[in-house]
């Protein structure tokens, strides 16, 4: 876990492999589907708190 203090920012990347992992040599499509309406929130869990 790792606590960032109020005010610090998060980089939000998504991806549909995982560099990480040798064996994985696939390239996928990852959708992301928004509207005009929406907030553009990311929601994360709080721990403790």
């Amino acid at each position: 876990m790792h606590r960032y203090e109020l005010g610090h920012r998060l980089r939000f990347v998504i991806a549909a492999a995982d560099g990480a992992y040798a064996g994985n040599r696939g390239i996928k499509p990852a959708t992301v589907v928004s509207a005009p309406g929406d907030t553009g929130v990311v929601e994360l869990p709080v721990a403790g708190g």
